[in-house]
């Protein structure tokens, strides 16, 4: 078996135990421990390498309310998901601990557990939260310090390149606390989008150089050559902050009011980082028009 079909034949063995967690319905093994925190192990890796206080997990997350609504969802697209800090009881990083790079599990949480992250939403006292959690890679905290030094680097590079762009191209962006650039060009009266709200949009997004790399907007993709007769070019409905776009396409939108249109600059720390994603290279700022279509 060469290097190639083992990387396959590791990528299948991690996409079925992500599946088998996630089809689990067999939720007698659980056993809650005093503040109502709990843990199911779908598949235990030993001779791999153990998470320790410090260090980040990277993988693949779902999270449920009562095991049914999905809250949160980054199948397909493995990212940073929790950096092991306090590990004691009443916290969801007791059971990070001690997990193995291919480990599968799931851990079910008293819903107030991530009530001051979920903005607008609101749990009854028996709700319940379940993490479906596929473990692909540990940052140990030495290789974190390390890439945190490159990457502040990076983005301090970035930020000098976005502001001069800036200063050259969008004299009336606003800049937010964590990088973003937003632009109303038609301002209006409607409702804000907040967390929670159901959103509908026009956009396409292109880098600083002017490459369009998507569009929900047939006349644009025509335009840009990237025009796909497969495509529906209607409006596309996403909830603000529940992980289903990038985080500074969300934050953006959150900022605007329903009829608005605007212009987001999100520097690549709040889109894809330093990840290729298909035709957007690593550390790629990326620009979005927007139309808030409605808010609901």
């Amino acid at each position: 078996m060469n290097k190639v079909q083992i990387t396959k034949w590791f990528l299948l063995l991690f996409i079925f135990l992500f599946f088998s967690c996630l089809n689990d319905k067999q939720h007698t093994e659980f056993n809650d421990d005093e503040n109502g925190f709990a843990i199911k192990n779908c598949r235990v890796q030993n001779k791999q390498p153990v998470t320790k206080i410090g260090d980040v997990i990277v993988g693949e997350l779902q999270i449920r309310l009562n095991d049914s609504t999905i809250l949160h969802n980054n199948y397909g697209n493995t990212q940073r998901l929790f950096k092991i800090n306090n590990v004691k009881n009443g916290t969801i990083d007791k059971y990070l601990l001690g997990l193995h790079i291919g480990d599968s599990i799931i851990i079910r949480t008293p819903a107030h557990y991530l009530e001051s992250h979920l903005v607008g939403f609101k749990f009854r006292p028996n709700d319940k939260l379940y993490f479906y959690l596929s473990v692909s890679q540990i940052i140990t905290q030495k290789q974190l310090t390390e890439q945190e030094i490159k990457e502040k680097k990076q983005e301090e590079e970035e930020q000098n390149i976005i502001s001069e762009y800036v200063k050259n191209n969008l004299p009336n962006a606003i800049k937010q606390e964590n990088g973003i650039y937003i632009d109303i060009i038609h301002k209006t009266q409607g409702e804000q989008a907040t967390a929670g709200s159901v959103v509908k949009v026009f956009y396409s997004v292109r880098d600083l150089t002017g490459k369009i790399y998507d569009t929900n907007i047939k006349s644009i993709a025509k335009k840009a050559k990237i025009y796909d007769k497969e495509k529906q070019y209607s409006t596309f409905e996403f909830i603000i902050d529940s992980g289903q776009t990038i985080a500074g396409f969300s934050e953006g939108v959150s900022l605007m009011h329903e009829g608005e249109k605007a212009i987001i600059i999100i520097p690549s720390k709040l889109a894809y980082g330093s990840e290729k994603n298909g035709v957007i290279m690593p550390n790629t700022t990326l620009i979005f028009e927007v139309e808030l279509v409605s808010v609901k």
